[in-house]
């Protein structure tokens, strides 16, 4: 029983040592967790939009993208929508706060990759490793966008709740349940909804009455040279089409994996060692008695 008991501990191990690490941080080039100094975020969607598709809907979709971070009690954030914008994406130094977080269409030219759905794209501060600005880019050349839950083709609620868990510091998750998963699968809405696994990251980033990592950003700082800021780019892929089953997160843009996160899964893998462990002892206990009768 000892040997069993030895043999299920080092299989749940071995299992949850897979599971429980699931979420991501973007990070710096040296290791380091990016963040914004604080949780006080504004993001703006570029003004021109598809033109198969209402700007009422698509706005209500990444808006409630947005919505469903800022919706996380346990994480002290708060999201705010700022209009439309003719501010393209990208950082000006010398434009200091007026420098935007923007959600864009790509509609000309995407230099990512065809099965790439979008990018997000952060600029952090070398010496402090808090992100100043953020920019989320689709692609809008190589899939043809949804909104609502009619004749779903690549949706825009489930990819922008997805790209804005970069925009606040999240990389990807191994969790394939997850929102933060680099997979998207056509007409999946399941990232619309955080996973367990998102939730516990943006609360363990940006924890509520947790100690702050530094005072609030009030002006995008003001660098002294190009090579103070660093850019991290994260990229969400379609779905093979060609393969069944679950594809691997991608890698791109620098995702670490750190040892923090957990995932549901792992009660679940140790309630199967204990059944296999019931299951076995009940088996040799009547294998045991039948001999000794």
């Amino acid at each position: 029983m000892k040997t069993l008991t030895a043999f299920s501990l080092t299989l749940y191990i071995a299992i949850a040592s897979q599971t429980v690490f699931a979420y991501s941080y973007k990070t710096s080039a040296n290791g380091a967790t990016l963040r914004w100094a604080s949780g006080d975020i504004t993001y703006y969607v570029y003004h021109e939009l598809p033109d198969d598709l209402d700007d009422g809907d698509v706005l209500a979709a990444i808006r409630a993208s947005f919505d469903a971070w800022q919706g996380v009690p346990s994480a002290d954030l708060s999201i705010r929508y700022g209009g439309r914008t003719t501010q393209r994406p990208g950082y000006d130094d010398d434009s200091g706060s007026e420098n935007q977080n923007v959600v864009y269409f790509e509609t000309n030219d995407w230099d990512y990759g065809d099965d790439v759905l979008a990018i997000t794209t952060t600029i952090y501060r070398k010496t402090t490793n808090e992100i100043v600005d953020s920019d989320i880019v689709i692609n809008a050349i190589d899939f043809r966008w949804s909104v609502g839950d009619i004749d779903i083709q690549a949706d825009v609620q489930n990819a922008v709740t997805h790209e804005a868990g970069h925009l606040l510091g999240l990389g990807h998750s191994n969790d394939p349940s997850a929102t933060m998963y680099g997979r998207h699968a056509e007409g999946e809405t399941l990232k619309r909804t955080l996973a367990s696994d998102d939730i516990l990251a943006i609360s363990t980033l940006y924890p509520r009455g947790g100690e702050d990592v530094g005072d609030p950003v009030t002006e995008a700082p003001k660098l002294d040279s190009p090579a103070q800021i660093q850019i991290v780019k994260a990229s969400t892929r379609a779905e093979n089409p060609i393969l069944d089953g679950i594809d691997p997160p991608s890698s791109s843009g620098g995702c670490s994996q750190l040892p923090v996160g957990g995932r549901p899964l792992e009660a679940l893998m140790l309630l199967i060692v204990v059944a296999f462990a019931g299951i076995w002892r009940r088996s040799t206990s009547r294998r045991l008695g039948g001999e000794g009768s």
